[in-house]
């Protein structure tokens, strides 16, 4: 009887050991786990899998995916009717557009052209390795002696001699290829073999008008979709400028809508109350999601991780609680009386009885202690 007291206490003192050891490696790991979490958390998809490191999905790139890498060249109008002061307060409104992009060899590349009628390149896409070497550049170009306004003709020309490789032009199948012309006239010519050049080369054509003198037809029948044609002033040019190229840098064009982030290629991630393409159209939920769900659906929610149910309700626990524990939070267990342990395993109804179950690491361990505690 000795033997098995001892036996007993043996077991209860070993078995208590382990389970503190335990529940330390459990802190140890969530502890290693926070540490590799991303912050800012990944955009568009991505996922964290080690500290503020992200694995992009297809199209995007950048430290926590955030960029559409683009390859984006500005043709910019300088014809008589734009004059030295309008040209100079597009050029550094041009430059302040740049400064707030992710300019890198990997993420955004910017190159310059500037027209009347004839094209001038101010520099390719190679050219700039650095937001403060564009900028400068862009700030540097200086008026040129004004002219006739040839639109078509500026379009040939930076789509042929410009997107190309030995320019710094990327593969498509890695880069969106995006030309946006900006004019305050209207093209000199009305056939359009400029157009039919970028077209051959699928870049995609955005156009800003500027100003009252513009042939706003004309120019919507040279950008790439309806959308992607902007009409503003030489005043509001700082305004307009950035909500077009966040427009042009986004694969959900014309932009999400109602808070929505765009996730993937004409995909938008909606918001509580919100669905469609676009986030465009309100819906409600009766009774309303709950523990944060998302209602994405007439009466239909979409719960976040650790919830489950109809309205989210529902708490998950991963593994399940043992012993008849009930899981009253995400991965936390309420114990029934005689249980403790994060998953309820540990009986406290015997000094030397401890219930394990569902862990083959637990179950083999309990019968390798067995066997050497019969040995005394």
């Amino acid at each position: 009887m000795y033997n098995n007291v001892l036996h007993s206490a043996s077991l209860d003192v070993f078995l208590k050991f382990f389970t503190k050891r335990l529940f330390i490696h459990s802190a140890e790991v969530y502890e290693k786990e926070r540490q590799n979490a991303c912050f800012p958390p990944c955009q568009h998809g991505g996922e964290c899998y080690g500290p503020n490191t992200c694995s992009c999905r297809p199209g995007y790139a950048g430290d926590f995916c955030e960029v559409n890498p683009s390859d984006i060249i500005f043709v910019v109008d300088e014809s008589g009717s734009v004059g030295d002061d309008n040209f100079r307060v597009t050029m550094e409104y041009l430059a302040n557009a740049v400064d707030r992009l992710p300019v890198r060899h990997d993420l955004i590349r910017i190159g310059l052209a500037v027209f009347s009628g004839s094209t001038r390149y101010i520099f390719n896409l190679d050219d700039g390795s650095t937001k403060e070497i564009i900028t400068d550049a862009i700030l540097k170009t200086y008026y040129g002696s004004g002219g006739k306004t040839d639109i078509d003709g500026a379009l040939g020309d930076a789509c042929e001699d410009m997107f190309q490789r030995k320019n710094g032009n990327r593969p498509q199948t890695a880069t969106q290829h995006i030309l946006v012309l900006m004019t305050d006239g209207q093209s000199s010519k009305s056939d359009k073999p400029g157009l039919s050049k970028c077209n051959s080369k699928n870049v995609t054509i955005i156009g800003i008008g500027i100003g009252s003198n513009i042939d706003e037809d004309q120019l919507r029948s040279l950008v790439s979709k309806p959308e992607y044609y902007f009409d503003t002033t030489y005043d509001y040019l700082d305004t307009t400028l950035p909500k077009l190229l966040k427009t042009v840098t986004d694969f959900c064009s014309p932009g999400c809508k109602n808070g929505g982030t765009c996730i993937g290629r004409g995909q938008c991630q909606c918001p509580d109350g919100y669905a469609g393409l676009l986030c465009e159209n309100k819906v409600t939920c009766s009774p309303r999601c709950m523990n944060n769900g998302i209602c994405y659906q007439t009466n239909k929610c979409r719960c976040l991780q650790g919830y489950e149910g109809d309205i989210c309700t529902i708490p998950i626990c991963d593994p399940e609680c043992k012993n008849n524990g009930t899981c009253s939070e995400p991965d936390t267990c309420l114990c029934e009386n005689g249980y403790e342990g994060d998953l309820c395993e540990v009986s406290l109804n015997s000094g030397s009885t401890y219930i394990l179950i569902g862990s083959p690491v637990f179950l083999s361990l309990s019968v390798w202690i067995l066997k050497g505690l019969s040995l005394f």
